[in-house]
């Protein structure tokens, strides 16, 4: 492997490619910009493989199944990519992918600042293959379209990557794939946020171990079961702050916060304003 691009020399199982294409990045766009290292369109088929080591390379990889099959072993998981599907990994852990018979996708390697950010953020939503996303080759297509023509145009690109991995944290698997569980658990949260809600009563509720549920639930809300508790009070504090006259105190002690100044810090940390200054803000916006 050529370990300053990362890019595997006369590699086995490519029958066809489009590229690899170069990007020339400026100072500004690797300050400031997600920005595309390299990109190619392969096809490929037994016995295409790829494995690098953690730490060999400084780079995200994107990629998006056009049609085929291939495995991936990452962060200690193993899973299948079908078509319609889009991998995301951070270079910086050991990893593999394999063609497990004739494949096509797109690839690109890229970087920016808040990259690492959203690997961690992805990983936690769903870690593995984001599935069912049809919609998401036109990204890939106008990527690897901007890269060939060799006019590459620095903030367009950054949207076009920017656009793949804000989607992305939106994700949910197909509702078939969200269990009646937590389902019931959200549920639960919902109609009894004023409660002193625990782990061990949504593990009743649920049927679940407290494990298995809070895995479940990150899983199909994005969420811990406690983060989650804390956005559906604060939600009722913001329509409470917007509708009434009540007093800061007061609608703390409405939403199940343990004090005043545990509200504020907590409204603060999430919104990045006072409860008084986003009431403000709202009045004034009527």
């Amino acid at each position: 492997m050529d370990q300053q691009t990362g890019i595997l020399i006369n590699e086995k199982g490519i029958l066809e490619k489009d590229g690899i294409y170069f990007a020339m990045t400026s100072p500004f766009s690797r300050e400031n910009l997600f920005y595309p290292m390299f990109c190619a369109d392969y096809t490929c088929d037994i016995p295409y493989h790829v494995s690098r080591r953690a730490d060999s390379f400084n780079a995200f990889f994107l990629c998006f199944i056009l049609d085929g099959e291939m495995r991936f072993e990452y962060r200690d998981t193993t899973f299948t990519a079908n078509k319609n599907s889009v991998i995301f990994l951070n270079c910086k852990y050991s990893h593999t992918y394999t063609a497990l018979r004739r494949t096509r996708f797109y690839w690109f390697h890229f970087g920016g600042p808040a990259c690492a950010a959203y690997a961690e953020k992805l990983w936690n939503i769903h870690p593995g293959c984001f599935s069912d996303l049809p919609s998401f080759e036109v990204y890939f297509s106008q990527i690897h379209n901007i890269m060939r023509t060799n006019n590459v145009q620095e903030d367009l690109l950054s949207v076009a990557i920017h656009r793949i991995l804000a989607q992305l944290a939106t994700y949910h698997e197909p509702i078939r794939n969200m269990t009646d569980a937590v389902s019931a658990a959200k549920y639960y949260i919902e109609k009894n946020y004023m409660e002193n809600i625990s782990l061990d009563t949504l593990s009743e509720i649920s049927s679940l171990s407290k494990y298995h549920l809070s895995r479940e639930f990150r899983k199909s809300t994005g969420y811990s079961p406690h983060e989650y508790l804390i956005n559906v009070r604060l939600e009722e504090a913001k329509r409470m702050l917007s509708s009434t006259a009540d007093s800061v105190e007061s609608i703390a002690f409405s939403c199940a916060f343990c004090s005043s100044a545990n509200f504020i810090r907590t409204f603060r940390k999430k919104t990045g304003i006072t409860p008084n200054k986003f009431r403000e803000l709202v009045s004034s916006s009527g």
